[in-house]
């Protein structure tokens, strides 16, 4: 919980699971994704190892600074933006929900497109909330109204 004193081993021990965890989630995993997928939807940014490193980089090193910081107020700053990469790695790996391409069947060319906006909003809302959700949860366990009533005399 942010603003509790949390002692350093407990951070430390945290931030080596934090740190396996979102390395192999946002890089190992999507990086395997893109191998197998880059001659099928050679458009998808996820295709694009690079974008996968870069984003997917970005992702985990702002986890592992959240988890470090662990009851700090800048472990707030570090897990919205967290989650607001998050979103934006989302979005971009499926090219904003559209995701077309050619196939060839019998030797002719068969072109298709997917429209998977509804699923790509439905994918992307909870991070967008958790984005708002940790600086509110700082402010409010620092604010009065978060602290336990105090008993009259």
């Amino acid at each position: 919980m942010i603003g509790e004193e949390i002692s350093l081993s407990s951070r430390v021990i945290r931030t080596a699971y934090t740190s396996l965890a979102s390395i192999v989630y946002w890089v190992v995993v999507p990086g395997i994704i893109s191998y197998e997928t880059a001659s099928t939807f050679p458009t998808l940014p996820l295709s694009n190892l690079s974008f996968v490193l870069a984003v997917g980089g970005a992702i985990a090193g702002l986890q592992i600074l959240g988890a470090l910081t662990q009851g700090k107020a800048v472990s707030a700053v570090f897990m919205s933006g967290s989650y607001v990469t998050t979103a934006y790695y989302i979005w971009a790996a499926l090219d904003g929900g559209s995701i077309s391409g050619t196939v060839y069947v019998s030797g002719s060319p068969v072109t298709y497109s997917l429209q998977l906006k509804t699923a790509l909003f439905l994918l992307v809302v909870p991070s967008l909330i958790a984005a708002v959700r940790a600086p509110l949860t700082f402010l409010l366990d620092q604010s009065e109204a978060g602290q336990p009533a105090r008993d009259l005399p």
